[in-house]
Formats: C-alpha cells, structure tokens, sequence
C-alpha cells in the first residue's frame, strides 16, 4: 500500500513488535525506546546483542562513526571524522596476561670491610682483623708492595670483578686499602708513597706496561717501623669509585734514596692470571735501555717497564733492576660499599603484543594534530 498511516509493518499499542521462528524470540523492537534487541529482552542503546556480531567487509562510506573490516590489515577499523584517514584499527595488539611472577631486586649498602683472601670466612665477612694470610706468600721484590730491599718499586695487583661481586661489594666509593703483611718485617721507611686505583677491562697484568689512567687516592710517608704484622691500612684522601663491572688495578709504589735489609712479604693466593706486576730498581728511569745519560730519575712511581733500570744518579755501583709477573692475588681488605641483596618474588599482570610494535621518536610522535596525535 501506500498510506503508512494504516499500511504498516508494527504495533498499535504499548507492546514490543517480537520476531519469532519456531517459537523463540529472536529480536525486537523495544516498546517506547524503539532500540533493537538481538537475542535479549533489554537493549539500553539503540541495539542490544547477547552474542556476537560478524563485519567482514568494507563501509560503502566514509562516515564518522562507520565500522569496516580491513582485509589487508586483518583488523576491524572505525571511522573518526568521516574522512579517508579518519579510520583507526579496533583491535588491540595487546593482551593481558594476569597474576604473572617477577623478581624485584634491591640491594642495601653501606660502608663495610670486605677481604679479598681465600683465609676470610664466609666471603661477605665484614670483620676489619679478617685473617689475610691467604694460600701463600709474596716472594723477593717483584711481588710485593714493600720492597725496601731497593730504592724504588712499583707493583699493580689485579683482583677481578666477581672477586668484589662474592663480597656483596656494591657499586659505589671505596674508602680504606689494606695489605696483610706477614713474615719477617723491614722497619725501613718508605717515602714518597702512592697508592692508586682504577677500573679496568684487563684481565692480567703484563711486563708490556703498567695499566694507565691510574687514580691516586693516598700519597704519604712509611715510617721507620712503621709496618706491623697483620692488615696495614691506607685511609684515602681521595674516595674510589668501583663501577660494579670492572676489574680493579692498585698500585702501589714508592721512592727513596736508600735502601736496607731485604723485602718485607704479604699474604696472597695462587690463581691462574697474571694478577701482579712488579718492578724495583735503585735510581734508575732512563728511557729506552739506553745507556745511562746524564744523572737523575723520574722516582719508582714514574718509572715503567721499557725504561732502563740500571742505576742513573751517579752511584757506584750500578745496580741493575727488574720487572715481573706473577700468578698471584695479593690479599686485599677494602672499606666499601656493601651489603645484601634482596629478592621478593611478586606478581603483576603483563600487557604482551604478540605482533610487531613501533613508538615513534618524540619528533615524530607530535607531527599530527588532533586527532592524528600520538603520544607513546
């Protein structure tokens, strides 16, 4: 017909228009709202489903608010502002993973004594008259820093990263040095003392050169007498920073004008790396191995190992010096950061994409305007 006054498809009262097969409702349209619902009696918008709706094709349109599958993409898309860029994917590339366990890691430092020696139990022994006798003994001048039976000398010790890591030392300011002297003991001063640190990627020392770059943390003099059995520690003038990765160097080095008895030893371990490198010489430092010319020396703390290390200041004898490694790890007690770590184990929900992910640079992500902008 053609009067929609009396030819119609609906009600005339107060009731849903219902749409039934075989005696189930399958839809209607909802009696004063108008909304549609879709195998459900409420449909608080204008259509309500109780189930799912399939889009798997284009929108005819660009109109704000169109919903369309993009086949290229494999992903619904909705229209923003009724134009051709308006559409934006539906889907989000994340989903949720609930309840999931993590590790929270938290170390607690402080200023504690921590020794590098095979003698200190347990390892993170914070006991500053820690045993430092280690497995063995430095021998002759080459191995240990007091070397007085020679007017100079110079000595770097290698300890490894995981030496420092086994004693919980933090990364952080080393404060005080300690070598653990044992054996018979030369009073003979030491003057012109330093004492030196660096982080390094070495992992041994070799006679081609001592590591450069060397800190200086403590420079003084050694009395007569002035060494005594046990730990002989260094306050330093000037705090180290270990870096919590590196390997650590010290130096240790000395200049006098004279020299007396014989060396005096420290407690040390055997390893497998060359971890000391010594060399003692009596006023020597010409550059080169070249013959002795002209009178003087740099001192044992300038004094490297292509120099020549015959006696140069106008002493007879000439003596002739020495440099050299050894498989050892001098024992070693450190004032450093350290202390525990903490693991909790908690749990949090995860977002996980599943497909590529791409955050733009900051420049990027502010070239559009609204509603192209993108924040991430």
């Amino acid at each position: 017909g053609i009067n929609p006054a009396t030819q119609y498809l609906g009600t005339t009262d107060a009731q849903d228009l219902v749409v039934r097969t075989n005696a189930v409702q399958r839809f209607a349209f909802l009696n004063g709202t108008g909304h549609l619902a879709v195998n459900t009696a409420a449909a608080p918008e204008r259509v309500g489903v109780d189930g799912a709706m399939i889009v798997d094709g284009p929108a005819a349109n660009n109109l704000q608010g169109n919903i369309q599958y993009n086949a290229a993409t494999g992903a619904h898309e909705g229209n923003i502002d009724g134009t051709a860029n308006g559409w934006y994917q539906l889907e989000n590339v994340f989903r949720e993973v609930p309840a999931q366990p993590y590790e929270d890691i938290m170390t607690s430092c402080a200023p504690e004594y921590r020794t590098i020696a095979s003698t200190s139990a347990p390892l993170n022994n914070n006991a500053p008259g820690t045993n430092g006798n280690g497995g063995t003994t430095t021998t002759g001048t080459i191995e240990t820093p007091y070397g007085q039976l020679w007017e100079d000398n110079r000595t770097q010790f290698l300890y490894q990263a995981q030496d420092l890591i086994d004693r919980e030392i933090c990364p952080g300011d080393i404060t005080e040095l300690a070598f653990y002297v044992k054996g018979a003991i030369n009073t003979y001063n030491m003057q012109n003392a330093e004492l030196k640190l660096k982080n390094t990627t070495a992992n041994a020392l070799t006679t081609a050169g001592f590591e450069t770059g060397m800190t200086t943390v403590w420079t003084g003099n050694i009395g007569t007498a002035a060494l005594t059995a046990g730990w002989n520690n260094y306050v330093f003038n000037t705090p180290f920073t270990w870096n919590g990765t590196a390997n650590l160097v010290v130096e240790f080095c000395y200049n006098n004008s004279n020299w007396s008895g014989v060396s005096t030893q420290i407690g040390a371990d055997n390893v497998s790396y060359a971890g000391i490198l010594g060399l003692y010489c009596d006023a020597c430092g010409q550059p080169n191995y070249g013959a002795c010319v002209g009178l003087g020396s740099p001192g044992g703390c300038n004094i490297n190992t292509s120099d020549n290390l015959v006696t140069c200041d106008g002493t007879l004898p000439q003596w002739l010096g020495a440099i050299g490694t050894a498989n050892k790890r001098a024992c070693l007690r450190l004032r450093a950061e350290a202390g525990s770590v903490i693991v909790n184990i908690l749990s949090e929900d995860y977002l996980v994409s599943d497909l590529p992910l791409m955050i733009g640079s900051a420049a990027w992500a502010t070239l559009g305007g609204p509603p192209y902008s993108f924040k991430g």
